[in-house]
Parts: C-alpha cells; structure tokens; sequence
C-alpha cells in the first residue's frame, strides 16, 4: 500500500512539474488572445481582416500570436513531464510526443501519456544501459534521445493516436453538450468540483 501510494506522488509530482511550466504559456498566451477582443469593439471574429492592412489587420496578428501560443500547450506539456522524469535527455521525445498528441487530436491526455512514456523510457535507458569508454557520452547526446523519440513517436502515431483522439473528442463533444444542455450544468459543475476537490 505504501509502494502504490509512493507511485502514485511520483506520478503526481511529475504531472505537476509538467503543469508548472504550461501555466505561464497559457496565461500569457490567453490574454494576447484576449486583449485584441477588447480593442475590436464588438467584433466577434477578427478573421475578416486576416488579409490587408490597418488597425483591425494588427489585431488579428497579434490573436494569432495568442493562439500559436496556445497551440504549444501539448508540446511543452509533454517535454516537460518527460523532463521530469530523465532531465534533458528525454525532453525531444517528449516534445515531438506532445506535438503528435496535437496532431492526432489526442491533446491533453495524448501529451500526458506521451510525456510519461518518454520519460520513463528515457530512465530505464540511463539505469540500464551502461556504455563504457569513449562512446560513453554518445549515451545522453544520441542513442537515448534516438530510443526515446523513435519509440514514443511510434507510440503516439501508430498505436495510441487513433483511441486517444477518438477519448478527447468524445469528451470535450460530451462537456458541450451539457453546457448547452440547461439541465447538465449542475453536473458538470459537480464533477468540476469533484476534480478541483480531488487535486
């Protein structure tokens, strides 16, 4: 029971190592997204003036440089967890793992378990695996940053892109359901409550 309960800190510590660093990129990057909303006056949808010049053509660059920020949460999410669990050896494969979640749909949990796998991988290859010698420091540089990126990669995009992205979809088209549905509300905050309660 303690080992189960020391397992379960360890992952937690991770994932909230990984939480850590995506914190300051979603604040920031939400009130760039923000700000040009409020300088818009009334103007819902910035796209229009994707095209020209003008006041209203910055305000949407500037949106955009909010939500290429945003788009980095799985990416950064996922590196720094693996980042957590083997330091700097494991963080590229963590990386592309978060960028793949990205890709496949698969987003959140995508990166957790991407950023997961690779960190561990990473760690049984520095524990395990011992090269003597002058090739010793081909270790960290290459073969486990090459282990780790080919196996997470194909993880991610041949094995668990697919269920993943379909978990993700069907979850956030479930959470708007109930916000749209009136009588729903009181269970979502429930859960949402439930969750906070639990963290």
């Amino acid at each position: 029971m303690a080992k189960a309960k020391s397992i379960l800190e360890e992952i937690k510590g991770h994932l909230m190592t990984g939480i850590s660093y995506i914190l300051p990129l979603i604040i920031g990057a939400s009130i760039v997204v923000a700000i040009p909303k409020l300088l818009a006056f009334g103007i819902t949808s910035l796209d229009a003036y994707s095209d020209g010049t003008g006041f209203y053509h910055v305000l949407y660059l500037m949106e955009q440089v909010g939500w290429t920020g945003i788009g980095l949460l799985n990416v950064v999410l996922g590196g720094f967890i693996a980042y957590s669990i083997a330091d700097k050896p494991a963080m590229g494969a963590g990386f592309i793992g978060g960028m793949i979640a990205s890709n496949t749909k698969a987003g959140f949990i995508g990166a957790v378990v991407a950023g997961f796998f690779a960190g561990y991988v990473c760690k049984f290859l520095k524990e395990k695996v011992k090269i003597k010698g002058s090739a010793a420091g081909m270790m960290p540089l290459i073969i486990m940053p090459l282990v780790t990126v080919g196996l997470t990669g194909f993880l991610m995009s041949v094995v668990l892109g697919g269920p993943l992205g379909y978990i993700n979809t069907s979850l956030n088209a479930w959470i708007e359901n109930m916000c749209q549905n009136g009588t729903n509300v009181v269970v979502l905050a429930l859960v949402l409550g439930a969750m906070i309660g639990f963290d």
